[in-house]
């Protein structure tokens, strides 16, 4: 089975849980491709997989030594995102040893994210400038506009909301 990636699961908690939810219905995951959009399940056995999504740029020997070490397997490396799994039997293992590294890995995302939205502010002043000319960009340009929009603003939303969530438990 070929799923796309699920945009509306695209913080890394929810694509984690995602991931894992399929492993549970057996549905395993054999492949991530094309920069993480399109993943290959085969129907097999009921797993318990925990699953970690981290980004962090650029490939980093001692970060896969560490989460290698502890039993994680590397699923997928592209474009500075790792996806780690582990198989367990009872409790559910953490990924991160505390809520600093789950703050540090979100906004990681968030630099990436505000970085992103250079090019699409630039797609949106030359569509405006398109439209002001009184040229017709039909319906679907300004479609894709408002979504992609929203998309950002739920990511951006989403992690600022999980940091402040996981910044309430950290004993100072």
């Amino acid at each position: 089975m070929i799923k796309l990636f699920p945009i509306t699961n695209s913080l890394p908690q929810n694509y984690e849980k995602w991931l894992e939810n399929y492993e549970l219905k057996g549905w395993n995951l054999k492949a991530i491709l094309l920069g993480g959009w399109i993943h290959y399940f085969a129907k097999e056995e009921s797993r318990k997989i925990r699953y970690c999504y981290d980004y962090h740029g650029k490939k980093k020997k001692d970060y896969e030594t560490i989460f290698i070490d502890a039993g994680w397997e590397l699923v997928n490396y592209s474009l500075g995102a790792y996806t780690w799994r582990i198989k367990y039997d009872k409790e559910r293992p953490e990924a991160f040893s505390d809520n600093i590294s789950i703050i540090g890995r979100n906004n990681r995302l968030l630099a990436l994210i505000l970085v992103c939205l250079i090019p699409y502010l630039i797609t949106i002043i030359l569509a405006a400038k398109v439209y002001i000319e009184g040229k017709s960009l039909g319906f679907v340009g300004p479609l894709i506009i408002i979504a992609t929009f929203l998309l950002y603003v739920s990511l951006i939303g989403g992690l600022i909301n999980s940091n402040r969530k996981n910044r309430k438990t950290i004993k100072m």
